[in-house]
């Protein structure tokens, strides 16, 4: 008795990690395509929030001043939203694969 209990509560557990990692992976996949064709400054959630965090950032941690610097923050944070979706959808993945123990075999 005991183990049909724990093999529900596993099975939940397992379809709750599908679950996640699908809609982490489509999300990640949303956003980068959401973004990237966008000519006229508009982005995803989740970049367009991460760019904004970040050049605060970079504007306290710098000044106004320093427009050399400045100019360095606009790359950095085109190069973290790309990781940022990369990591997303990795993490969505590995959700998605670790939802079933036995996809996942040593070699």
């Amino acid at each position: 008795m005991r183990t049909t209990s724990l093999a529900k509560v596993s099975w939940g557990h397992e379809r709750l990690r599908l679950r996640r990692g699908v809609a982490l992976a489509a999300w990640s996949c949303a956003e980068a395509l959401w973004t990237t064709p966008r000519l006229d400054g508009h982005s995803g959630p989740l970049a367009s929030r991460l760019a904004g965090w970040a050049w605060r950032g970079a504007r306290w941690a710098v000044g106004t001043r320093r427009h050399r610097a400045l100019s360095l923050a606009g790359p950095a944070i085109l190069v973290s939203s790309v990781l940022v979706w990369v990591a997303t959808l990795r993490f969505g993945w590995t959700l998605v694969f670790y939802s079933d123990l036995g996809a996942l075999r040593p070699a």
